[in-house]
């Protein structure tokens, strides 16, 4: 069985939460990246966040954990709050980012998997 680890960063700045827009789909998520074996989670979500928005960030602490049945392949999703340190944004691969309250997540269109996310955040 294939087994995939992905994280993700609830960066939060100024009690607004960042989101992104996929350019592919239209749907919005919280940033992230796949874990390579021997990667570090922290330093995965720092490089791709640092690569695709041009914005650095401190993970602070890990948040959940959950794991999915996708077909033959197993994912684990791990979200960390990460701080804002420094930089403008400035997008590769993704349309669009908004700093939305967390109140109103839902009224954005999130991939199905990232729902628990999303609940979580909401219910903090």
């Amino acid at each position: 069985m294939n087994k995939i680890k992905i994280v993700v960063a609830l960066i939060e700045h100024n009690d607004k939460v960042l989101i992104t827009q996929v350019s592919k789909t239209g749907s919005w998520e919280l940033p992230g990246g796949v874990v390579k074996k021997q990667e570090d989670e922290k330093d995965v979500i720092k490089k791709y966040i640092y690569d695709n928005m041009n914005i650095s960030v401190k993970c602070d602490y890990e948040m959940i954990r959950r794991t999915y049945q996708d077909g033959e392949k197993e994912i684990e999703l791990v979200m960390y709050h990460c701080s804002y340190l420094a930089g403008e944004v400035r997008l590769h691969n993704y349309s669009n980012h908004i700093y939305v309250d967390k109140t109103i997540l839902h009224k954005y269109q999130f991939n199905p998997m990232d729902m628990p996310l999303i609940n979580y955040i909401t219910s903090r």
